[in-house]
């Protein structure tokens, strides 16, 4: 396979990044090891937003941040069966190399769920550059999903091995509290919670009526939905958010637009949902942020029938938008939502029960006002947590003190032998299930460096 072929995916262009480009005098550098990252600032999810903001922000504050991702094409990297759908950086020759070299160079490393945590955590503890952690799915739960082969045999030993990984690292840190305490019962070592607030405030600003209208007239197809109020969900379509049961509780009064994408089989039965003469709108493809703001604008209510989520971030999104939402009461969105004040809990599961809630909600809905109340009031969830961008500075000022570790001191002749088991193991035993399909282009060797600006590698 010639290098950086690329699989057959919708992506928003980047610019070409220079390699050779640094900052002068960083405060820190910083390396991030995403599986996603947003181009540009296409949506891709809660991880690559995360990830996306916080180079953002780590720049913004004078660090220099390089990133290895499959989204910018710089790592090898495939496919695994047991989670379609989701870019798999492999333990390639070509990677192992690249990973030691790029994290000899950082001052601290960032990670998101990945599935070469092992090297990223031998190698940090040999070269003594801190690691943090960043746990944002709920990957057992998925693969539980995925049948019996998932619940009883991948879900378990995947959700040992992000264990494992968790509790060897300097930070580790989660999306919520809800799925703090999820962790914490399964065995995790979790540090904190960090605020979502990185990742809200392009909702914050203000939008032309016009441009509202429009969105709205958008949704709906240029259809007349008459005084029906128009619900929205946005996101990934994937079989766990269970979009279908959004649509058998829609209310007569109530018009429903769908919008977001999702690979395979789960992508394709959403679309097959667009029925307009129910009311129902279905408009396949992620769209940027600022786009997103204005079609929360548009419409009544955020809707989601998500089995569970880590956070939600939508819930947060459509509230800062002064819109409310109505969502199932599950981990993530229970956090986040004070009932009656800000949205609504309810059980999606049952059809007959959901509609009635869902008229319920329409008639109790509360104001913009009334919502900006709850989401500014000290008490409310995310009022007090750290920053991300500032706790991932804290932890670059200790360092390769690891007496301040989470982990602690931890010898490398205990991390060598489990490192060789995964290598074999992925390799030998994961050969049925993982699949190379993208090689980074061998020309140009190294992590996308950012500077200051949106996103945008500096050319």
């Amino acid at each position: 396979m010639p290098p950086n072929q690329r699989s057959s995916e919708r992506l928003a262009p980047i610019a070409k990044p220079n390699h050779s480009s640094t900052q002068a005098n960083p405060l820190f550098k910083v390396l991030i090891v995403s599986p996603v990252f947003p181009p540009q600032v296409t949506v891709g999810g809660g991880v690559a937003v995360t990830v996306g903001a916080l180079t953002d922000k780590l720049s913004e504050r004078g660090c220099a941040v390089s990133v290895l991702s499959p989204r910018l094409y710089n790592v090898d990297f495939g496919t695994s069966t047991l989670y379609p759908g989701f870019p798999v950086q492999f333990p390639t020759i070509f990677n192992i190399r690249l990973f030691y070299n790029s994290i000899r160079d950082a001052d601290i490393v960032v990670c998101p769920d990945n599935a070469v945590m092992p090297f990223l955590l031998t190698f940090c503890h040999m070269l003594n550059k801190p690691l943090w952690f960043n746990i944002h799915t709920n990957v057992r739960h998925l693969l539980e999903m995925t049948g019996p082969f998932g619940r009883y045999f991948s879900a378990p030993i995947v959700d040992g091995f992000i264990r494992t990984c968790a509790n060897l690292t300097a930070r580790t840190y989660t999306t919520s509290p809800s799925y703090r305490d999820v962790l914490v019962k399964r065995g995790y070592r979790v540090d904190g919670v960090f605020s979502p607030r990185i990742k809200l405030a392009i909702f914050e600003q203000p939008d032309t009526e016009a441009d509202i209208l429009a969105a709205r007239d958008w949704l709906v197809d240029g259809h007349d939905i008459g005084d029906r109020n128009l619900l929205i969900y946005a996101g990934r379509f994937s079989h766990e958010k269970r979009i279908h049961l959004l649509a058998e509780a829609l209310p007569e009064n109530c018009a429903l637009a769908i919008v977001g994408d999702g690979p395979g089989s789960a992508g394709d039965k959403v679309a097959a949902l667009h029925d307009p003469s129910r009311f129902v709108f279905v408009h396949r493809g992620m769209v940027a942020q600022p786009r997103l703001r204005i079609l929360y604008k548009a419409s009544e209510f955020l809707v989601s029938a998500s089995a569970f989520e880590t956070l939600g971030m939508t819930v947060a999104e459509a509230n800062i938008c002064g819109i409310p939402v109505i969502v199932q009461s599950a981990t993530g969105f229970s956090t986040q939502v004070a009932h009656g004040q800000n949205g609504f809990l309810i059980d999606f599961e049952d059809r007959k029960g959901a509609r009635q809630a869902i008229k319920e909600a329409i008639e109790a809905r509360p104001s913009a006002e009334e919502i900006a109340a709850v989401m500014n009031s000290d008490s409310f969830w995310f009022s007090k947590l750290p920053s991300l961008d500032e706790e991932v500075i804290k932890m670059a000022r200790i360092g390769g003190d690891k007496s301040q570790w989470g982990s602690g001191y931890i010898p490398l002749w205990l991390m060598l032998p489990g490192l060789v088991l995964f290598y074999v193991t992925f390799w030998v035993m994961g050969l049925p299930f993982n699949k190379v399909t993208n090689w980074a282009d061998r020309s140009k060797v190294g992590p996308t460096v950012f500077h200051a600006g949106r996103l945008t590698p500096k050319c």
